[in-house]
């Protein structure tokens, strides 16, 4: 892989960069990893992408991660040596789009796109997935992913967008700027995963009477804003407002039950009219989910315990014949989600030095939400997680 840095976050290095980034011998594809502050517009950057002659995907994030550093303007560029196959898929805001036919087609079409070549055949594949942080349909394409692509392929990425959720376009391709969508890389190599997020319950289970995309509107029966506020002043949280909700509430995600695996963290950004609890990601009627609360130090040990799971996976690819257990060169790719970056402060660089430990580069992005499996769960959306992967190269 290669890999350029610009701390400018300014169309003409971005131009610049891909130029570079795409000279290298064997580059067949490029991943982007942008900042929203950097306030790049379709107008500007979409005749550079759409000039490009390799696949392009990337997305703008809060911040990104180079080695032990956070920037906040900027962009990274990764150039890819491996065989890939670019899919786009449209239509995360949309209730009538057949997201399976969308991923099928793209990875027909994709396969034989400029610079890629048959990628994802076999369990060693990676699969790199960006996504439109705020799109409400995002379980649904989740579910279709792992319907097309199964269980044994290792999946990371992380949602797009800023924290001002303006739904501004944030995703990057061949096609340019976009938004309601995701965006899928299928690379031809083994990658090893660790995920981990810190969080235990203080209350619950409580089950989701009623629900509609990202709203949870009523637990057990009530209005879910009553019962989460009764929770949140009885575990010490304070007295949370809808002025002061996020403040409050980033200290006190949901954690949705499933079987046999640990509980799927669920992040409460704000609280509506009606009382209804609107989350990063859907929560469905029916479910049971424990409101979950955690410090610094049990955030910091799980980012830890991600990077030590890398170890253990490759132990396990190795045994079930994914690879053959040569050292390969590998780079660290690291998305973080960004409300763990709000909530740890001060600390944040002691989790970002934790996860690069042993690594011989890291690149990442503190998303909003986070996808992952490990090879063998079941994929999922995930917010205020650590999702980590060394992958060779």
């Amino acid at each position: 892989m290669v890999i350029h840095v610009d701390r400018s976050g300014t169309v003409e290095a971005l131009e610049d960069a891909l130029r570079t980034v795409v000279a290298h011998e064997g580059v067949r594809g490029v991943l982007i990893l942008g900042c929203s502050a950097n306030g790049f517009t379709p107008e500007r950057v979409d005749p550079i992408l759409q000039h490009q002659d390799v696949p392009v995907v990337g997305g703008l994030f809060p911040a990104i991660l180079a080695g032990e550093e956070m920037l906040e303007v900027g962009t990274i560029l990764v150039g890819l040596t491996m065989a890939l196959t670019p899919v786009h898929v449209e239509g995360l805001d949309g209730n009538d789009r057949d997201y399976v036919a969308q991923i099928d087609a793209g990875l027909a079409a994709g396969s034989g796109a400029a610079g890629s070549g048959v990628a994802g055949s076999g369990a060693a594949s990676t699969v790199l997935v960006l996504l439109d942080a705020f799109a409400p349909h995002i379980d649904r394409f989740i579910e279709a992913l792992y319907t097309v692509l199964g269980p044994e392929k290792t999946y990371l990425g992380g949602g797009v967008g800023s924290l001002e959720m303006d739904r501004s376009p944030a995703l990057l391709s061949n096609r340019g700027m976009t938004t309601g969508g995701a965006l899928l890389l299928v690379l031809d190599t083994a990658s090893c995963l660790g995920v981990g997020h810190g969080w235990t319950p203080v209350a619950g289970p409580f089950r989701v009477t009623e629900s509609e995309g990202v709203e949870i509107r009523s637990l057990d029966s009530v209005t879910a804003f009553d019962v989460y506020r009764e929770v949140i002043r009885e575990a010490g949280g304070g007295d949370i407002t809808r002025e002061c909700f996020f403040e409050i509430a980033k200290a006190y995600p949901f954690g949705i039950s499933r079987m046999e695996e640990e509980l799927v963290v669920r992040d409460p950004f704000a609280v509506n009219s009606r009382g209804a609890l609107v989350c990063v990601g859907s929560v469905p009627r029916g479910a049971f989910v424990h409101v979950l609360h955690g410090d610094e130090e049990s955030l910091l040990a799980a980012a830890a315990d991600a990077r030590e799971q890398i170890a253990r996976n490759r132990d396990r690819l190795t045994a079930r014949g994914g690879t053959d257990g040569t050292a390969r060169e590998t780079t660290r790719l690291f998305f973080d989600c960004i409300s763990r970056v709000l909530f740890l402060g001060d600390r944040f660089p002691e989790e970002l030095r934790a996860v690069t430990l042993g690594a011989s580069a890291l690149v990442g992005a503190c998303s909003i939400g986070e996808v992952a499996n490990n090879g063998d769960s079941y994929l999922e959306f995930y917010n205020k997680t650590a999702v980590v992967a060394d992958i060779e190269h």
